[in-house]
């Protein structure tokens, strides 16, 4: 099964209720171009004009039971139900798709910022990224640290 990431942070999101099916229309690709310009802006990737990712919003249970990620790289998996975990986004590199909660609100900063994340992730594997780290922290680190410059940003 490919490696999906994690958003680490726990935080909380209004209820939006949308569709489990890849979202394809005007509104998600002028947000994908908004975030797309923002880390063009933001930071040096090595390729430009990357395709846009698929995204599809699930619930928390089923990016539970896709996630399959694995504790400090031991054989112990999270098990969203008893310890409470709310996983907010996911990318998979093979499927080039975004997974987002669908708690996730995608007309507030906050919402954008998680979207941003995972992209970010779709950048780093787009460009290659991925093989010049050494380990799965560094990737979390560049992703964590454009979400929160977003999050403090005028845009």
């Amino acid at each position: 099964m490919p490696f999906l990431y994690l958003l680490g942070v726990v935080l909380f999101f209004s209820q939006n209720v949308l569709s489990h099916h890849l979202v394809q229309n005007d509104e998600y690709n002028l947000i994908m171009d908004e975030l797309s310009i923002w880390l063009d802006n933001n930071y040096q990737f090595q390729k430009k004009n990357i395709k846009h990712p698929g995204i599809k919003f699930l619930s928390n249970k089923q990016l539970c039971e896709m996630a399959k990620i694995k504790y400090d790289d031991s054989d112990r998996e999270y098990d969203c139900e008893k310890t409470n975990i709310i996983i907010f986004g996911l990318y998979n590199y093979e499927k080039k798709h975004i997974y987002l909660n669908k708690l996730v609100d995608l007309k507030t900063k906050r919402g954008k910022a998680v979207l941003l994340h995972e992209l970010v992730h779709h950048y780093q594997y787009e460009c290659g990224q991925n093989l010049d780290i050494s380990c799965r922290g560094d990737i979390e680190k560049v992703a964590d640290d454009l979400e929160i410059k977003y999050m403090h940003s005028e845009y």
